[in-house]
């Protein structure tokens, strides 16, 4: 595996956010967070990458990296994007991903513009950006330092129902480059169409996990986040 989380926690003041979640994601494969407001979706981001204090073990490719800072897990490939947008809005599209480049040359941007289709929105700035470019543009930095490991944290969030479900092709795609990729998202459409394996959490606890369709049919799980409906 590529990443395991064992009894991962995490408390503010005598709230536990996190409590003691096992999680695993394998190169190559795209797993979903999913859960209601204040599960502790992004707090389990925030864990791995070393955003927030935690208690238990975050293994990276056999090694346990949670008692490094959050720039030495980057530099292993552990790379996240973030639920608000960080746009440097001073800066063009294609210095926006120049900035997050392990190399300089050749020049990353070109390459990851034209993955997303931004190629004519370089000297463009975040302001002048559609919520859905804003996005993406969010994902192409993320991607700039070459992440063995991505974190997505709400790439949907603002994006109208077609903006969402283009996702999927670009997220399967960097999966079938080998990356491992953890998607938290509340367009359960789009999680359950990309991953091959979803978790779900509630009240800092996993308390269900398995393929979409299993998590789907499941009554806890309905009970706790889906509905009845679902």
């Amino acid at each position: 595996m590529l990443l395991e989380t064992e009894e991962l926690s995490v408390a503010f003041g005598g709230v536990k956010a996190l409590d003691g979640a096992h999680l695993s994601v394998a190169a190559g494969e795209v797993v979903g967070l999913i859960g209601p407001n204040g599960a502790g979706k992004t707090t389990f981001i925030d864990a791995v990458t070393g955003f927030v204090p935690s208690t238990g073990r975050v293994m990276f490719d056999g090694n346990d990296i949670a008692h490094l800072a959050p720039h030495r897990r980057a530099r292993t490939g552990v790379v996240r994007t973030f639920q608000q947008l960080e746009l440097y809005q001073d800066l063009s599209v294609a210095d926006n991903i120049r900035v997050a480049a392990k190399s300089t040359a050749p020049d990353p941007s070109v390459a990851l513009l034209e993955r997303f289709g931004l190629e004519g929105l370089a000297q463009a700035y975040p302001e002048d950006l559609s919520h859905g470019h804003q996005r993406l543009v969010g994902i192409a930095r993320a991607l700039a330092s070459e992440p063995r490991l991505l974190l997505l944290d709400e790439p949907a969030a603002g994006l109208d129902s077609s903006e969402s479900i283009g996702l999927v092709e670009p997220i399967r795609a960097l999966a079938d480059e080998g990356i491992g990729i953890l998607l938290i998202d509340h367009d359960v459409d789009l999680v359950f169409a990309v991953c091959d394996r979803v978790y779900v959490l509630d009240f800092g606890k996993v308390i269900g996990s398995g393929t979409p369709a299993e998590v789907g049919s499941s009554e806890v799980v309905r009970t706790a986040y889906l509905g009845a409906s679902a």
